[in-house]
């Protein structure tokens, strides 16, 4: 792979996972806050699952894009064969 082509499928995927990750340890946090009364914290725990949330959307729209892409070079590989092909 080209050094400058970037992976989205795989980038998709750790994005999605750690958006999962941090909107779980956000929920986690936000009902500690909310059970010992911190606020705060409370406040953190919704912020960091919400961030999780975006995280883990942006990731699923990577890999969308990448499965994309892959549909569109293998028609271009296809057409491109049609077109060298003798008649």
């Amino acid at each position: 792979m080209d050094e400058n082509k970037r992976d989205l499928g795989a980038e998709g995927t750790a994005d999605t996972l750690k958006g999962k990750m941090k909107k779980a340890v956000g929920k986690v946090q936000d009902k500690v806050g909310e059970l010992t009364g911190n606020e705060e914290m409370q406040a953190k725990g919704k912020e960091k699952e919400l961030g999780g949330s975006v995280q883990s959307t942006v990731g699923k729209g990577k890999q969308k894009v990448d499965e994309a892409a892959d549909v569109i070079r293998g028609r271009m590989k296809e057409q491109e064969k049609r077109e060298n092909e003798p008649e």
